[in-house]
């Protein structure tokens, strides 16, 4: 346990810093205006696509739609991708799940069980509360809370519903998505009120029971929405509340009934839903203030028109910018929203401070040419096809990196035993495809470029490996030897994953290196996959461009200086925001600086650069904690849950890790190529350690790269929660550089004393 008290310790500081500074940010913070009343009206689509609309073409949401506010939208919950994780996930702020209970939500004197929904919600929580007062209860709301809160990571459960009535606010929810007139426990569907509900599960004003239906014959199940109920209960909530979701269940029902009826019926039934959803957007227009309200239609699930789809938002109304694309500080992408931006975006508008649990940011919008198409095209770029090409790019990469390790081995045991010229054939198709290897991830990175150009993704990835195949071989050429080729394929890359790093990271985000939008695992900065391609590259160039220099005082400045911008390009919150990948990058160069110079490290060097480092980082989270809730990283909300919570908040975060971590495992080609790396260049090396040991003494620069690349792929595999993937992708430039220089070095001297 003494081990750990340094840590405790620091952490404490730091959590006593945070709260003076959130004092003082409070303290200095400017109050929002609650003086004007504002109303926030979210509008729920169930299994909604963009497409959809654009073939049924509803004229109000058209209207809506070509005039307002339109995103993708990342309908990623801490579950699966259906309507009631999407409505608990905006109103906890954070990406959760939930049961199926957490469709139950009834009007107070509804029949319920053996009585009305007051007295089970009573039976079920131990509370009593004045009918007066409130319209709608969730029944089940205790078992919800507690499932929510035993999440991997910590969450406020129903953070949105509660700061509202901490205002003093009122919220209210309308319509139901029920499949029967009958009180049948089976057909309620109800996922909408979690939106609106506190967390003591209940909702002052609206209705959700059936009298929001009506019998109609063609329409699925035999019922719809009965507008006349609809619109009087708009009215009511219009007067009192503050915060109205409405979810008249059309298109919901129409999903369901879709799985049970033909194509034709089914796509009917769609458009039909559709007319009656902009009928009730119509009504909802008639009492809208465009000046202070807003309103915001979006879709918890695609239709599933395409494998992987993203979802859509329209904002319209007060502060969204008219033929406008929308974008948060989530996703720092023009036109691509998630989730939870929703519950900060709404809070904003009412003049409410958001939750520090909740990891959106709230929505802005930035008028845009053409900002229809342009959503329209990031969709259809990140559906089934996109998906199949990230995984066939990168399982190719990883397979061709475990043949090599096995045609190195066989290599070394020609060395060893055969003494014959076949090693040197060997040797010059090892270095071919290390070659070639080491050009995929910079010819991944620019993938993108082509696919905007070329409609068909797996004809974009054949030229893909085409042109780093020509690109190996002209720099090969031009190079006429393995050190040179190195520095050249090394410069270029760095410098062309510096320059996109420190311009939005557009090219690896929107590249098979980076990750697709509908799982949302990072919308921004260096993803872990890319920080690794960024951090293999930097260290090659560091390790290459020093060896080549004769004078020991100009390495260091050239390992400060490449490790300076990598560091700032991978961990800096505005570019790289990779944290992980930071405590990854700054030991593989000061290990890679202390081979290279052969310094000895005594334990007092350790302790003051631990000292520094500590500092470093205690600085940057104080400088993070006055950014306020709005501009605060991840690292420091990090630090207030501690304050808040202890270190439950630090144990679920490495629970959570973990879980990701070993998931990772399941990319088999990448656990295979980890494996084969590690075994085959094990006996590789014991099969030649005089001449490995030979070269890696004599040879600075080779001792350089295998003390770098082996601190920062084990760094990179432990700290990250990525698995394999890392460090495989890694070594795709450290292996390949070390091997070139090996079979350079060792083959050509052995078969000269051997013939």
């Amino acid at each position: 346990m003494s081990v750990f008290l340094p840590f405790v310790k620091l952490t404490s500081f730091i959590a006593a810093i945070s709260s003076c500074c959130t004092m003082l940010n409070d303290a200095l913070g400017v109050q929002p205006n609650r003086a004007i009343r504002r109303h926030a009206i979210i509008f729920v689509l169930d299994y909604v696509s963009l497409s959809d609309l654009l073939s049924a073409r509803p004229p109000k949401i058209m209207r809506l739609l070509s005039s307002g506010g339109i995103a993708a939208l990342c309908t990623r919950t801490g579950g699966a991708f259906n309507p009631a994780n999407a409505c608990v996930t905006i109103a906890c702020g954070d990406r959760v799940a939930v049961s199926s209970d957490g469709e139950v939500a009834l009007n107070i004197f509804e029949p319920f069980e053996t009585g009305y929904a007051l007295s089970a919600y009573e039976r079920y929580t131990g509370r009593s509360i004045r009918s007066s007062k409130v319209s709608i209860v969730l029944p089940y709301v205790e078992g919800l809370k507690r499932s929510l809160v035993k999440s991997f990571h910590r969450v406020t459960p129903f953070a949105l519903g509660d700061l509202i009535k901490a205002s003093g606010m009122r919220a209210a929810v309308i319509g139901c998505d029920d499949t029967s007139l009958e009180h049948a426990p089976d057909s309620l569907f109800r996922h909408a009120a979690l939106i609106a509900s506190s967390s003591d599960g209940v909702i002052p004003l609206g209705d959700v029971s059936k009298r929001m239906l009506m019998r109609n014959a063609k329409a699925p199940f035999g019922v719809s929405i009965n507008m006349e109920a609809f619109d009087e209960e708009l009215k009511r909530c219009f007067a009192s509340a503050d915060l109205i979701t409405i979810d008249i269940g059309e298109t919901y029902r129409a999903a369901l009934h879709a799985a049970r009826s033909s194509d034709k019926i089914a796509i009917a039934a769609r458009a039909a839903a559709l007319l009656k959803c902009d009928e009730a957007i119509g009504l909802i227009l008639g009492r809208f203030n465009e000046h202070k309200d807003l309103l915001i239609i979006f879709t918890t699930a695609s239709s599933g028109a395409l494998k992987n789809e993203l979802g859509f938002i329209i904002a319209y109304g007060f502060g969204v910018t008219k033929k406008s694309l929308l974008t948060s500080e989530t996703t720092r992408r023009l036109g691509l929203v998630s989730l939870t931006d929703i519950a900060p975006t709404v809070l904003h508008h009412l003049g409410i401070r958001a939750g520090v649990r909740m990891v959106g940011r709230r929505m802005v919008s930035i008028r845009a040419d053409e900002h229809v198409e342009r959503v329209r095209k990031l969709i259809e770029l990140t559906s089934q096809s996109d998906g199949m090409l990230r995984s066939v790019a990168l399982y190719f990469m990883s397979i061709l990196q475990s043949l090599h390790a096995m045609l190195i081995l066989i290599w070394a045991a020609h060395i060893r035993y055969s003494r014959n010229s076949t090693a040197l054939t060997l040797g010059k198709v090892s270095n071919g495809i290390g070659a070639f290897i080491m050009a995929l991830p910079i010819s991944y990175w620019c993938e993108v470029i082509l696919r905007e150009r070329i409609a068909a993704p797996f004809v974009t990835l054949q030229f893909v490996w085409l042109i780093a195949l020509l690109l190996s071989a002209i720099l090969w050429t031009a190079s006429s030897g393995e050190v040179r080729y190195i520095v050249l394929l090394s410069v270029i890359s760095f410098a062309v994953m510096l320059a996109d790093a420190f311009t939005g990271a557009r090219l690896q985000l929107a590249s098979i290196m980076g990750y697709s939008p509908y799982y949302g695992g990072r919308f921004y900065g260096l993803g872990n996959v890319g920080m690794a391609a960024a951090l293999g590259c930097s260290l090659l160039v560091s390790c290459v461009v020093s060896g080549i220099l004769t004078h020991n005082l100009l390495r260091l400045p050239v390992w400060f200086a490449i490790g300076l911008l990598t560091a700032v390009a991978i961990g800096h919150p505005n570019v790289g925001a990779n944290f992980g990948g930071l405590l990854s990058a700054i030991p593989s160069f000061g290990v890679g600086y202390i081979a290279m110079q052969r310094i000895k490290i005594s334990w007092r060097c350790v302790l003051f650069v631990a000292l520094v480092l500590a500092c470093a980082l205690v600085i940057f989270v104080i400088v993070d904690l006055l950014r306020g809730v709005e501009g605060m990283s991840h690292l420091g909300r990090f630090v207030i849950l501690i304050r808040e919570h202890g270190f439950g908040a630090f144990t679920s975060m490495l629970v959570t890790k973990a879980v990701i971590w070993w998931r990772a495992f399941k990319h088999a080609p990448f656990t295979v190529a980890l494996c084969v790396y590690a075994l085959f260049g094990a006996v590789g090396v014991f099969l030649i350690r005089r001449e490995v040991a030979n070269a890696v003494v004599g040879d600075d620069m080779l001792r350089a790269l295998v003390a770098s690349f082996a601190c920062g792929a084990l760094l990179s595999f432990l700290i990250n929660d990525s698995g394999p993937i890392t460090p495989v992708v890694m070594l795709s430039y450290g292996w390949s550089a070390i091997w070139l220089i090996i079979v350079r070095a060792v083959g050509n001297a052995s078969l000269q004393s051997r013939f």
